[in-house]
């Protein structure tokens, strides 16, 4: 009885043995398929459709480049056989191997972005000269260029056909829309600070004239800045540092807050210093109804009186007119003017600032024509100037 026990327990060890062989033989080898074309073995596969599927590919991509008649059709042998896992060929490996066969294949590297094939060349220094020329295109000379998509090189076998040369392999990259080359550009540039106006009221001058007592002066600051550019159109500036080189200078003015009288005081003094080159009365045989101060052009005019200007514009023979009506009865005229620099509604004070002297309209040199009315009739000047 106990040899019989012994007998069974013997078998069953080499039972469990067996087994344990046979799970670890599943773990670690495979039954497959050896592949044998024209008497040379070009890998291991599975099934039969992983050769079927990388000859199909092959022949799709002659047949596009060079016509069905150039296709492989091989008569593959398949052998059974039992291999490590390990030692499984993949489509790609025999989509390789088959490929070897065509004088339509050759060795290429294939340049792919977001796992879409944009361009073939012949070596992997070309790639390499792809992006690099990429990057170029877009890189200032302060600058650092690269491509912000990853761009894969892969080598394989491929039509002779797609070949391209580097320059034309960049534009098509380019063209593809999917390329966006990012430069950093480092800046270095200069900004003027302005100066800033300080006011001083002044009760003994008029509403509406300054004085300045200090020029103002702009600052100036340098700044350091990174310029990000995508495909050379500026997106973004990344301000580094700003570092005042010259301080500004503020303005101060004195302004006056005295009220301004809408109303003249019938008393007149001269608008402008210049030469008397014409007076009042007949002149070529016509009458000349005012003054001629012969100046250099842009030499200040002032209101001869107090008063409400009523004429800022081009006037025919005055050319640029200013009319001051001083709400007494009586009017001036400061014509020829170069500039004006107050407009209608404008009330001014004795003194003020209001053109200066020009050569516009009938004007034969820089000069300003004076004329004083009384309710619509010309006055001799000299007689009221004081």
């Amino acid at each position: 009885m106990n040899q019989i026990r012994k007998q069974l327990v013997a078998a069953g060890c080499a039972a469990c043995m067996i087994l344990s062989a046979s799970a670890a033989l599943n773990r670690f080898c495979t039954g497959c398929y050896e592949v044998i074309v024209e008497g040379k073995s070009i890998g291991y596969i599975e099934t039969k459709e992983t050769y079927d599927r990388a000859l199909t590919e092959i022949n799709q991509e002659i047949a596009g480049d060079f016509g069905t008649e150039y296709t492989l059709n091989p008569q593959p042998e398949m052998k059974g056989a039992i291999i490590m896992r390990e030692d499984l060929s993949s489509e790609q490996e025999i989509f390789e191997q088959l490929a070897q066969m065509s004088d339509c294949m050759q060795p290429g590297y294939v340049l792919v972005v977001d796992s879409q094939e944009l361009a073939t060349v012949v070596s992997a220094e070309d790639a390499e000269k792809v992006q690099k020329i990429i990057c170029e295109q877009f890189q200032t000379a302060n600058g650092k260029a690269y491509i912000r998509e990853r761009v894969e090189v892969i080598g394989r076998q491929v039509s002779t056909a797609s070949y391209q040369t580097v320059e034309e392999a960049v534009a098509t990259l380019m063209n593809s829309g999917r390329i966006h080359v990012v430069n950093h550009d480092a800046q270095v540039y200069f900004e003027t600070i302005e100066y800033q106006t300080q006011t001083q009221e002044d009760s003994s001058m008029y509403q509406g004239s300054q004085v300045v007592l200090q020029e103002g002066i702009v600052g100036e600051k340098m700044i350091s800045a990174v310029e990000e550019s995508v495909n050379g159109v500026i997106v973004g500036t990344t301000l580094l540092s700003e570092v005042v080189t010259q301080e500004p200078v503020d303005e101060i003015v004195k302004v006056g807050t005295k009220a301004v009288p809408n109303q003249g005081s019938g008393s007149f003094i001269m608008p402008t210093a210049g030469r008397l080159t014409s007076g009042y009365g007949g002149r070529w045989g016509r009458m000349h109804n005012g003054l001629d101060l012969a100046a250099p052009s842009g030499t200040p005019i002032y209101a001869s009186d107090a008063g409400v200007v009523i004429c800022a514009e081009y006037k025919g023979s005055y050319g640029n007119l200013v009319k001051i009506d001083h709400k007494n009865g009586y009017v001036t005229y400061y014509a020829h003017c170069s500039e004006l620099l107050v407009n209608v509604g404008d009330a001014v004070a004795q003194g003020q600032l209001i053109a200066k002297v020009g050569n516009t309209g009938n004007s034969t040199g820089a000069h300003c024509h004076f004329e004083i009315q009384l309710n619509g009739a010309p006055q001799n000047p000299m007689n009221y100037i004081k």
